[in-house]
């Protein structure tokens, strides 16, 4: 299995069960419940994509800056406060992280890293 929607669910954590799907390379879990992602999201190694729009995040784990294949990541629509510095760390194609309450960006520390940001970001 490539490709697995689990979209509009009430799952509140992360379903481990996805660790068996060792070919994953999308997973959507947009519109469910979660708050957080387990350490050790870094185990689907192979994943392209990942959607995670309309959650209740507010934070990531560093362990997603271990998902080297990892292209695609959506966060919109969550309740980020802030810019999650993680995100610099990644080396994506598309990052959005639009429609969060972000209300500040540390210029030093994008501006340190920089390099490694998608060509678009959309977080404001």
């Amino acid at each position: 299995l490539a490709t697995l929607t689990l979209n509009k669910n009430r799952f509140r954590k992360f379903p481990e069960q996805v660790y068996g799907l060792t070919s994953l390379t999308t997973l959507e879990l947009n519109e469910n419940r979660m708050k957080n992602l387990p350490e050790d999201v870094n185990r689907l190694g192979q994943l392209q994509n990942l959607r995670l729009d309309r959650n209740r995040l507010a934070a990531l784990p560093e362990a997603l800056t271990e998902l080297q294949n990892l292209e695609v990541l959506t966060l919109k629509c969550n309740d980020f406060k802030s810019f999650p510095m993680e995100l610099i760390e990644l080396e994506v194609d598309t990052l959005d992280i639009s429609d969060n309450d972000i209300q500040e960006v540390s210029i030093e520390d994008v501006a340190i890293k920089k390099s490694k940001l998608p060509q678009e970001v959309r977080f404001l």
